[in-house]
């Protein structure tokens, strides 16, 4: 389940995440190893900002997505 604001809030956290990993591991990096590196560097900075989230309003349904595997 997803809940339209968690996921509102967990989106605006993006620019920032992406900011971090380009100031990090280069903007464009052109080795796989570089690629890879901006790619931890991102996920590890999403994670943390988003832990900061109240993690109950993603168990709320509130945006009229189904739940379930078969969406």
């Amino acid at each position: 389940m997803q809940n339209c604001d968690y996921v509102a809030q967990r989106d605006a956290l993006i620019p920032r995440a992406v900011a971090y990993a380009n100031k990090a591991a280069g903007a464009n990096p052109a080795s796989s190893a570089g690629r890879d590196a901006w790619n931890r560097t991102y996920h590890s900075k999403m994670n943390d900002l988003a832990r900061k989230l109240d993690p109950r309003e993603l168990h709320k349904n509130s945006c009229g997505v189904r739940s379930g595997r078969n969406q």
